[in-house]
Formats: C-alpha cells, structure tokens, sequence
C-alpha cells in the first residue's frame, strides 16, 4: 500500500461517470466497464511520485471488447503530445493456423531524450476480445518480464536510457485512454490496474485472489459475467470553462495534494454492496476531482488579415557565429570562363636542342673586299716545275708596213 501502490482504478472515484459503470467482473467480482465517452484523466502528481520506481510490476485484469484492444493507461508530458510510461491492447492480426492475436505493448519513454512515444516491448498473445484476461509485468532493469495467466511466459529487453522516469509537474495520467497523445479509446471492462515499486509482484498476482490490499475483491455473488451493478447519485467529476492545452500552454490541472480530499467518503473496494454509499446533489463540493482540460475545439472560420502593426524594436546582438571551417563535399564542375589577357613577357628560357639541318640555301651576294690581313709575309715558295716550251712553224710574211717617220738630224759632220 501506501506511495509504493499506485492503483489506477482509485482515478474514477464514487459516484462513478455517467460513461462508467459497474459490471460483474472476473471471478463475479466489481470491474469497471468503460463505455466510448468515458475521460478519465487526472494531473500525475496526485498519484505518481515526481521520479517513478527504477523496477517494478504492472498488474492487469481485463476483458476488450474488441480485437482492436485500445490503451489502458498513460502518463503523457504536459503538452500531451507524449506518452512517457503506458500499456496498450492493439490487433495482431492472425497466426499462421489463423487464430485471432492481439498484442500488450509497454511503452516507456525519456523525455529527456525523445520527443516521440517509445514503445520498447510488444508481447504476442491469443486473442482476448470478449474474454477476461490476466496478466503482469515486470520491469527489473532493461528486461521486461510478461506474466500470462499467471504463468511466465517471456522476456525482451529495451534500451533504457535513465534508471527513472520525471514527470513535470503538469504531466497527466489517463485510463482507458491517452487523452490528444494518441488515439486508441479502450472499450471493455477493467478489473485490476495497479503498479507496485516491487518488481517480484507481477509473478505474485495470482496469489491475491482472497482480496488483499491493492487487488480488486468481493463477496462472489455478483451474478453472472457483464450483470450491471447500479450505484445511486451518479454525476460527472470535472469542471466547466477550462482553458484549453496547446502547445503552447501546458495542461494545468487542479492544485491538488491528495486526490481524495474528503475523508468521509470512503474510496476502498467494495464487495458489490452499495448501502450506505453517499447520494450526493450534482455539482457538490463531493462530486469528484476536477478533471483535466479536454481537448481542443473544432477551429473557427479563418478572421480577417489585422493591420500591420508597427515595425519592432532592433534585436540586440547576435552571437559570433561559428567561424570553424568543414571541407565539404565537392561541387559541380563550372562552365569554362572567358579567355583572359596575354600574360607577361616570361623570361628567356634555356636554349634548346639543335634542330635538324636545313635546306641548302641560295647562293648570296658578293661581299665587300675584305681588310688587308695582318701578319708577317711568308717565306718565298719552292721553285715551280720548268715550263714546257713549244717552238712553232714560222709564219708567212707579212704586208709592206707604212713608211716610217722621218729620222732625226744627224750630227754635224767634222770639217774636212
């Protein structure tokens, strides 16, 4: 008992819901039978610790209606757009010989760490609509246990981030449903919903079936499966006008230490008889907890555009950003750009190779007469070979030349 139970059940209080009523349950004890406009929710805090157990069991006595199953319980964020801690009953499909199955699925998620509903096991069983089912789980570390009818049947292990779940102070817990984090109503009968911070429990639920502290009892006389038990003076917990949760605006519930605040009103199981119980006037100061704020309405028509309103005030100044340079991966190869300039005048380069010879050229022009040489004359050269010398035949005579030029004076003569 005490903080170490958490019997979810304890949420619907007396006088129950319109939506809710008494049937006979499993064994012909009282079960609660959720019809599809039952809202049960309230803030976690008036039942669930602020850091839930590192180990323990959840217990379970239930009969869906339908093979779709639905959620059983959850514990969501304050934005309701998170399940945190849950289990849920949803269609399996079939075997391979074709028989109906269904699965448990237990969802346990770190907000810290995700932002997105995690379920970390699913557990495959034979169909149970219309049927009351019994089973327990045990979470010990990152190993869940599943108990089926009261016999162990298997163990899968999740990826557990943090030792304990914290819940925010605005965090809401549900039964029968997970209010705007996710859909999946659960139509059927619940007898048993507890969570017990000893792990060993789930394997001890069939030992609590003489009435023990924190399981479901009766007298047994209930009459036969689904007989509805009439409790007198019936109304609805909740309050009118609540504002509703948005993303923006976290679920705000009652300021609420103990969920239970009168004392005279006697909150225990009973064994199925109603005397005594309180008739109170709907809307008394004894008519339950006020419930969480439901879900959003259906949006307005869009309003006209508003004027525009005048411009803000300069923002201070941004952080530096970060200047740490990240090679990425590289692009698309550029179109070929213009030709540019003629560079510079390089300098000379080595000389190259000879190249192969040329043609013959054209005979050229004859140069001018050179410079003298200098130098010393050399010595006379060797005499050269005799000639050779040919006397030729005599020729005719030739023709009376012209007379001649007178000669000179001769000298004169001695005297005689």
């Amino acid at each position: 008992g005490g903080q170490q139970d958490i019997d979810l059940l304890q949420m619907i209080g007396v006088p129950l819901p319109t939506p809710i009523r008494f049937v006979s349950g499993y064994d012909g004890f009282p079960a609660f039978e959720f019809g599809s406009e039952a809202n049960i929710g309230r803030l976690a805090r008036t039942f669930f610790p602020n850091m839930f157990y590192k180990d323990f069991s959840m217990l379970v006595t239930t009969r869906p209606n339908f093979q779709e199953g639905g959620i059983l319980f959850a514990v969501t964020n304050s934005f309701q757009t998170v399940i945190q801690l849950g289990l849920k009953i949803v269609d399996a499909g079939v075997g391979r010989t074709g028989e109906p199955l269904q699965n448990i699925s237990f969802i346990y998620t770190d907000t810290r760490n995700s932002e997105v509903t995690q379920e970390v096991a699913r557990f495959t069983i034979p169909t149970t609509s219309g049927e009351w089912l019994r089973f327990s789980l045990s979470v010990r570390g990152n190993a869940v246990t599943l108990y089926y009818n009261c016999e162990e049947r298997e163990t899968q292990f999740f990826d557990r981030t943090v030792s304990q779940l914290e819940f925010a102070p605005a965090a809401a817990v549900f039964v029968g449903q997970a209010g705007a984090a996710e859909e999946g109503k659960y139509l059927g009968s619940i007898q048993e919903l507890l969570i017990r911070k000893d792990p060993n429990a789930a394997e001890q639920q069939c030992s609590g079936d003489t009435g023990e502290e924190g399981t479901v009892s009766g007298s047994g006389d209930g009459g036969e499966e689904g007989t509805i038990i009439t409790i007198p003076g019936t109304v609805i917990p909740g309050r009118p006008n609540t504002p509703l949760a948005t993303q923006e605006t976290p679920v705000d519930g009652p300021d609420i230490a103990d969920p239970f605040p009168d004392k005279t009103v006697d909150m225990e199981r009973h064994d199925g008889d109603t005397t005594g119980w309180p008739e109170l006037p709907e809307g008394g100061r004894d008519s339950g907890l006020a419930g969480l704020p439901g879900l959003p309405g259906v949006p307005g028509p869009r309003g006209e555009t508003g004027a525009q309103g005048p411009q803000g005030m300069k923002g201070e100044r941004g952080e530096p950003g970060d200047t740490t340079l990240v090679e990425g991966p590289a692009g698309v190869p550029g179109l070929p750009g213009p030709e540019g300039p003629p560079g510079l005048k390089g300098d000379i380069g080595p000389i190259g190779p000879p190249g192969e010879r040329g043609m013959k050229g054209e005979r050229g022009e004859p140069g001018l007469q050179g410079v003298p040489g200098l130098g010393q004359a050399g010595p006379p050269g060797p005499p050269g070979p005799p000639g050779v010398v040919t006397v030729g035949e005599d020729g005719a005579p030739g023709d009376p030349g012209l007379p001649g030029l007178p000669g000179a004076t001769g000298a004169i003569g001695a005297k005689g």
